[in-house]
Parts: structure tokens; sequence; C-alpha cells
């Protein structure tokens, strides 16, 4: 491992999120590490060798409208950032991702043998958000959380797109689809090209949290309350497709928690 480039997603209204996001990776103490940061205005950070800015043009699709907003083209915005990154590994975040103190720990003792490595992550009210969950398969609901670990699904997974740590190499052989802007359901897209192509593992000791709140946290707090009785249906579906391991971790009180479950 040559090195890791965190690339970040952001825009001139988030100058002072920006910044604690930076501090949260240098304070992991990588031994060689990049932040490269992609849109918005420098002025307020402190650039140096290895904390470097690339200009974009935030109104490049403004004329687009989009769920009543003026267009927003992240897919080019993320492929920039690695297209500019200069290490084999990238993590490629929203401006509002914080890395816990044991990320490098335990991202180094996992090893490296993947294309696409989901970590854990936690919305602003310590709950699991909306990404990595089934997306696409014949008998199962479209957004339902599974463990971490649970290999068996991975294959029908959307892979969140505030979060993406992937092989450099991997991304520029599929990048985002720069047809597609924010709202367009860019990173669903993306996984449905990338998760049957390349290998995907998932490491859940590496932690990332929200330094925000966003619209559908709390929502995603209480879905373990709210959707009980169609989780029951879920494991009955599970059952007739002989999942056997995942009936497993439910069976054995895993983790009774649905929202919150790795």
């Amino acid at each position: 491992m040559d090195g890791i480039s965190f690339c970040i997603i952001t825009s001139s209204k988030e100058d002072q999120q920006l910044q604690k996001t930076i501090d949260s990776i240098v304070n992991l103490n990588i031994p060689k590490y990049e932040v490269v940061f992609v849109g918005g205005d420098s002025t307020s950070i402190e650039l140096k060798e290895n904390i470097r800015w690339v200009a974009f043009d935030e109104n490049a699709k403004a004329d687009i409208i989009v769920d009543n907003k003026p267009g927003r083209w992240i897919t080019r915005k993320k492929n920039v950032a690695v297209e500019n990154a200069k290490y084999g590994i990238c993590v490629v975040i929203h401006d509002y991702i914080l890395f816990d103190q044991n990320w490098w720990i335990e991202f180094e003792k996992f090893g490296y043998h993947w294309d696409i490595c989901v970590h854990q992550t936690r919305n602003y009210l310590g709950a699991r958000p909306e990404g990595f969950r089934v997306d696409w398969h014949p008998l199962l609901p479209r957004g339902i959380a599974v463990p971490y670990d649970m290999i068996d699904l991975i294959q029908y997974m959307g892979i969140q797109g505030n979060y993406q740590c992937i092989k450099r190499e991997r991304w520029l052989e599929e990048p985002m689809n720069e047809n597609l802007l924010w709202g367009q359901a860019e990173e669903m897209e993306w996984s449905r090209r990338v998760v049957p192509k390349f290998h995907i593992r998932s490491n859940p000791n590496c932690i990332v949290r929200y330094s925000k709140p966003k619209p559908c946290d709390h929502r995603e707090a209480t879905a373990d309350v709210e959707q009980t009785n169609s989780y029951e249906n879920v494991f009955e579906v599970l059952r007739k497709c002989r999942i056997e391991n995942f009936v497993m971790y439910y069976e054995s009180g895993y983790n009774n928690n649905w929202s919150a479950r790795i």
C-alpha cells in the first residue's frame, strides 16, 4: 500500500465543516496520506504539500433543475477528485464525514485484499444511515439493512454515495456516470456496475460518523420500532430462500436493533 488519498467533495458554504473532516483525518496519524478536496473556496483552509485544493465550477450544471434545485454535478466532482489523487487507495467522501480515532488501526489490521471496502457509518444520532442496504433483490424489499459481514447478500447491495473506499485503478475503470447529477440515484447506478464486477469486502471495525444532522436521521434512528412487523416478514422470506447464515444471525440475537446492526 503506497498511501491513501482522501478525496473530499465540498462547496463554498462548508468551510468549518470541511476543516473538521480534515482535522479528523490528520489526527489518524497515517504514515503516508493526502487530502484532495474539490470545490468550494480554499481561502480558509491551510494548504500543504499533502492537503491540496482543486477548483470546480459549482454552476456547471445549474441550468438543469433536479428536485426544484439547480443541478449539482457531483459525479464529475468525484471523478475529478480521484483523477487528481496520487495514491492507490481512495476514500471518496462528503465534507461532513468524521473518522473515529481507531479508523487507521482497524484499516491496516484488516488488510488490502479487496477492490472496494465498505466500512461502518453512523449518522448524527448514532444510527445506521441509508447506505449499504439491499437495493435489488428478487424477494427482499428495497432499503433493508443487513449486517455488514453478511457476505451472502453483498451482490444485492447498494454502496452509499457519501463514503466510498476503493482502489484508485478500479474507480478509473468504472468512474461515476457524469450524465447523472446529485439526487438522480447516481450512487445506485454506480453500485449496480461495480458490485457484480469487483471484489467487495466489508470492515465494520472502521467507523465514520456524520458531523451534521440530515433530514432522514430521525426516521433511520426509529426504523427498528416502526418496521418490526415487516422485518419479521423479511426473515420468513429469508428462511424460504435458505439463506441459513442470515437466519442464524437473527435467531442467535446477533443484534436486536435493526437500524444500528453492523
